[in-house]
Formats: structure tokens, C-alpha cells, sequence
């Protein structure tokens, strides 16, 4: 967020501190934003690394491809596919005017600003091009779900506040794809003993309800 003020250039991008990118990230994104087509934001490919190298296979579209926001939202939720990455800000580049007077909630363990983000986008470009390195450090924000009760706890929050607001859109069936997530996640944490005891009635709720 305070970057976010800080900004005065036409552009918005995130770099997560233990990522790394290739040398023509920003030039091949940036011609891509100022193409004919003028899109929103423009997704890149992402390759998932650790300290032995590459896990599985690259996170991007076999060729160009343009889509709203909406139809890349439902890439990912409703038809469950892995090419676009639309739940982390890093990995891509936006428009700044996609940003204004919107910020990432304060206080959350992750980031729950994408659908609102994604649903402003008229036109996103996905580009196969991998210019992203994502790296999975044991132990960091992302992987480290039942180490403690506020992540678990902020993962049904955000999940909960996403349906919620694909609901008020009308988005039924976004909204239920990511109430499957939610139920999955809840029972995933609930096997591996993640939700703290003073939060159990509160969970089994959250179940029932969704």
C-alpha cells in the first residue's frame, strides 16, 4: 500500500522479496501493455522454483490470448485450469488507473485484493512468455498455512469476503467455485488439526453455511 501512494509513473508491478525475474521482464510486458490491443494488465508465464530448481512445469498459456477479467477469473475458479496466475498481484503489469482508490486490506497474512482488482480489467493479455520466478521458501507466508491460527483464520476470511462479493455481482458460478475452495480448505485444515479449538463452532458454521 505504500507503494501504492508512493506511485507517480503510468505503471503498477510487484517483485515478492524472495522471487527473482528475468532481465526482459518489464520490456516484454510493457510492450505488450502499449500494444494495439491496450489491455488492463498483461499476465505473464511463472516457473515455481525451490533450492533444487524448477517443481512441475511452467504456469502459463500455450499462446497469447486475451480475455476480460471476468473470463480470467473463471480460467482459474470455474474451470479450474493453472495457466493464468490471477491470485497474486506479482507476475504481471497493470495500468495504474486499475489501482486507483483501491488497496490491499492491512493486517492479512495474504493478499485479497485480486478479484476486485480483476473485475475493473476490461481486456488482460496472458502472454506464454515465462519472465517470473517464484520461489517457494518453506516457512514464508504462502506455505506456511496451520503454523499458526491467524493464517488459517485469515484464509477462510478472505475466501468468505470473495464470495460475498461475486454474489453481489451475480456471479453465481464464481462464487461457487470458490465456495468449493473454501470447503475444501476448511477440511484440509480440519484433518490437519490447523483450526484452533476456539474456533471450531465457528468453522463447522462456515461449513454448514457454504
Amino acid at each position: 500500500n505504500t507503494g501504492l501512494d508512493a506511485a507517480s509513473g503510468g505503471y503498477i508491478m510487484f517483485v515478492d522479496a524472495d522471487d527473482y525475474v528475468d532481465n526482459r521482464l518489464c520490456e516484454a510486458l510493457l510492450a505488450e501493455l502499449e500494444c494495439g490491443q491496450e489491455p488492463d494488465c498483461v499476465i505473464c508465464g511463472v516457473s515455481c522454483i525451490d533450492d533444487h530448481g524448477p517443481i512441475g512445469g511452467p504456469q502459463a498459456v500455450d499462446e497469447p490470448m486475451i480475455l476480460n477479467g471476468l473470463d480470467a477469473i473463471r480460467d482459474r475458479y470455474v474451470f479450474d485450469r493453472d495457466r493464468l496466475n490471477i491470485i497474486t498481484p506479482w507476475g504481471k503489469l497493470f495500468r495504474r488507473e486499475i489501482w486507483d482508490d483501491l488497496r490491499f486490506t492491512s493486517g492479512l497474512y495474504y493478499e485479497d485484493i485480486m478479484p476486485y482488482l480483476f473485475t475493473r480489467c476490461a481486456t488482460v493479455s496472458c502472454i506464454p512468455y515465462i519472465g517470473y520466478f517464484y520461489y517457494q521458501r518453506e516457512g514464508s507466508c504462502s506455505h506456511g498455512t496451520g503454523t499458526d491460527d491467524k493464517r488459517v483464520l485469515d484464509s477462510f476470511l478472505i475466501r468468505e469476503k470473495h464470495i460475498h462479493f461475486f454474489e453481489s455481482l451475480g456471479e453465481t458460478e464464481i462464487a461457487n467455485a470458490v465456495r468449493r475452495k473454501l470447503l475444501d480448505l476448511v477440511i484440509t485444515s480440519d484433518c490437519n488439526g490447523w483450526i484452533p479449538d476456539h474456533y471450531k463452532k465457528e468453522s463447522n458454521q462456515l461449513y454448514r453455511e457454504n
